[in-house]
């Protein structure tokens, strides 16, 4: 699906394409450059043996395209590196990398993997080109905001929750379509809830919510959510949930509140994919300021998702329910934060504090105003808030 969608290109864009038996003999051989950890390429070349292979002619060719040569070092060793996966709703699992070097160039490289296993690299020219080709190819087209029933910042358990209970109503709702009951009460048993999660955890399947975000949102599997008393009593707390009592047969139920109708409704009807994304920056250390992101596009809202690990080995998540232009702007300002720590020095160790007199003056901390919608504190030249996605100034 990636390399379809890579294949769309404007007047002056370019994309080629490799075999996987090219990439060691292209990189290693004829160009003779060292290979990287963060080379979208890095499980092939690891692998491969100096002098063990051949150039197809075409490839060969390649290497004198002067629009190609030049992107050679930065697919060996770029400087940042954006692993994206793609899948859930009516998409299959897929995975683009994008690297670049900001120092060198301000293009972008993505690669995708093709269905005859070789490889499409398509260049864009910048961080805007990309997102702008990102948000036309996959984002949700909404221009106005709806209700957001996620709190801005939660407990990785209690997300896990409420993506489980939007997946529930849906299954409910389907049950009900195939047995002809348009009567009942839409509602869960209490003892089938946690079952059915562990069991959706561990099928990850793509057709449900809470499978997809697991799946497509990288490394995730090394986070291990604890789940707790209080995260079961916030799926009440914003009325996803409500206890209740069958009344003909006195069960212990669960009923849907207006969130967990109105997101159920809305995943059930409108939602085809999510993406994630995880971004690593060559040096020690940068890539722990970059956010790992989960985006679940809809008709109504494009669900963004930053996950944020603490140092004792928890995440919170911050979900905002994004319109199509607030989605761009965020994506262009966390690709433009990833391109300035690739321009950072590497740290250095740290020196002996200088002596009383010579110490620096105290510089000025950047002027912030209030969000006039959640009450946040966010810089004076943001044009929408980090917090809630809504809009602070008028420029």
């Amino acid at each position: 699906m990636i390399a379809d969608k890579l294949l769309s290109l404007q007047e002056g864009e370019f994309v080629f394409a490799l075999t996987r038996d090219d990439l060691g003999p292209l990189f290693a051989d004829r160009a003779g450059v060292a290979h990287s950890a963060l080379s979208p390429f890095v499980e092939v070349l690891r692998d491969y043996a100096p002098g063990s292979g051949g150039l197809t002619p075409q490839t060969a060719e390649l290497l004198a395209d002067p629009e190609f040569a030049p992107l050679v070092d930065t697919l060996a060793a770029p400087q940042l590196l954006i692993r994206q996966r793609l899948g859930g709703g009516s998409a299959s699992f897929d995975e683009m990398r994008v690297c670049a070097s900001p120092t060198t160039a301000e293009r972008l490289l993505a690669v995708a993997v093709t269905d005859d296993g070789g490889y499409l690299v398509r260049v864009f020219e910048g961080p805007g080109a990309f997102v702008a080709w990102w948000m036309e190819s996959l984002a949700g087209r909404n221009e106005e905001t709806i209700a957001n029933y996620v709190p801005p910042r939660l407990d990785l358990g209690a997300f896990l929750l409420i993506l489980h209970t939007v997946d529930m109503f849906r299954r409910v709702s389907y049950q009900r379509a195939l047995n002809f009951d348009y009567e009942s009460t839409v509602s869960v048993p209490v003892a089938d809830f946690a079952p059915l999660m562990s069991r959706a955890l561990q099928s990850r399947d793509l057709r449900w919510l809470l499978p997809t975000f697991v799946a497509v949102t990288p490394n995730l599997a090394d986070v291990v959510p604890e789940i707790r008393p209080e995260h079961s009593q916030a799926l009440a707390d914003l009325a996803f949930l409500r206890n209740a009592k069958d009344a003909q047969t006195g069960e212990d139920i669960l009923l849907f509140g207006e969130a967990g109708q109105s997101m159920g409704v809305e995943f059930m009807r409108s939602w085809f994919l999510a993406a994630g994304f995880e971004f690593s920056v060559a040096g020690q250390g940068a890539q722990k300021e970059l956010p790992r992101l989960f985006i679940a596009p809809t008709a109504l809202a494009n669900h963004f998702v930053r996950l944020e690990m603490s140092p004792e080995g928890g995440c919170t998540v911050n979900h905002q329910a994004y319109t199509y232009p607030q989605l761009e702007v965020k994506l262009q300002e966390i690709l433009e934060r990833a391109y300035a720590l690739c321009a950072r020095p590497a740290p250095q160790p740290e020196a002996a504090p200088p002596p009383p007199e010579a110490t620096a003056p105290p510089t000025t901390a950047p002027a912030q105003v209030l969000c006039p919608h959640c009450g946040e504190m966010v810089d004076a030249n943001m044009r929408f808030c980090v917090h809630c996605g809504g809009r602070v100034s008028a420029a």
